[in-house]
């Protein structure tokens, strides 16, 4: 299944301005479903309603409800196709409309917490052989991370805005995780059945500034913190293997990055056990896999300009399209 965050037409947002944690009281859940060859949303909280059921209204509330909000939305996408949802017609504008008739946000607005990983194995030799070194050993050992700021989701569509602090914008093509259920001192096998789905994520990335920060040996902080993409949608688990789909990256079109997932270290169950260890991971947790091989300007040489629309791509999730701002005066 596919789910979705849109922005009700009724709701009058300046989405260019506005980050999805700002309009994420706004927002609603929804499921993708096909009907009469179109792709449509079916909000889950009304959707729900009239088949007699009970679903919440965002989207970390429909993962947090487990089995039984996902058996409404199979059962919203089984009835799609018949043109009636209960009592409604299918494309009543209310409870199911158009795809493309509606603002999308971030598909899951408010993450409860953010991490990214460093999962490539390509991207991270390059990236040590330009500084003239080895992959360290312990990347072998375990998968690391750095925790972002959760309350710094864009969506698709959305202008990213670019930051007064630099002049070396960039992107980074990463997949996203979010984890379902709540979980403790997991094993890999475990935390498999803990994943909710994925998503694609841009790590927009400060250059300059990173450089300085990563010379404290703390990792990136504000050269990360400003702005991190989620979407279109969310992909459920049982629908999607990433461990080996096709990622593209475009920035007015051409071709930037042509890649693939196939040279993951770290699967993100191995990920999710990680963090499991001595402590609780919760449904709603992002987890980004880290840049794809070649999959950032700072790889092959090209960053990003104001004005530009930079566009990524994974099998079976969609495209996630976005427009870089201009700089501050």
């Amino acid at each position: 299944m596919r789910f979705a965050t849109f922005l009700p037409p009724t709701i009058d947002v300046d989405v260019d301005r506005a980050s999805s944690y700002d309009l994420a009281p706004h927002g609603r859940a929804a499921v993708v479903a096909e009907a009469f060859g179109d792709d449509l949303l079916i909000d889950l909280e009304l959707g729900a309603r009239a088949i007699g059921r009970s679903a919440p209204s965002d989207m970390l509330g429909i993962i947090e409800g487990g089995d039984e909000v996902l058996d409404i939305a199979r059962e919203l996408v089984r009835r799609a196709p018949t043109g009636r949802l209960g009592d409604q017609p299918v494309g009543d504008g209310e409870v199911s409309v158009a795809f493309d008739l509606v603002e999308l946000l971030a598909p899951l607005p408010r993450p409860a917490s953010l991490r990214d990983f460093y999962a490539y194995e390509k991207h991270v030799r390059r990236g040590f052989a330009k500084r003239g070194e080895d992959i360290p050993q312990p990347w072998f050992e375990l998968p690391a991370y750095y925790k972002g700021n959760h309350r710094s989701i864009l969506g698709p569509e959305t202008t990213i805005p670019w930051p007064r602090f630099t002049e070396e914008l960039d992107y980074e093509l990463e997949l996203a995780m979010i984890v379902g259920r709540r979980g403790r001192d997991l094993t890999a096998d475990e935390a498999a059945d803990h994943i909710f789905g994925y998503t694609l994520m841009n790590d927009m990335s400060a250059r300059d500034l990173q450089r300085k920060e990563m010379q404290v040996r703390l990792g990136p902080s504000k050269s990360k913190d400003f702005a991190t993409v989620l979407g279109p949608v969310i992909v459920s688990a049982d629908e999607l293997d990433v461990s080996d789909i096709r990622v593209v990256a475009r920035i007015d079109g051409e071709v930037v990055t042509d890649s693939r997932t196939d040279d993951m270290r770290w699967s993100f169950a191995q990920m999710l056990a990680y963090v499991s260890q001595g402590e609780d991971v919760f449904p709603g947790d992002v987890y980004g896999s880290g840049t794809v091989s070649n999959g950032c300007g700072l790889e092959h040489g090209r960053m990003l300009q104001p004005g530009e629309t930079i566009e990524l791509e994974a099998e079976g999730i969609g495209v996630l399209r976005n427009r870089i701002g201009e700089r501050p005066a």
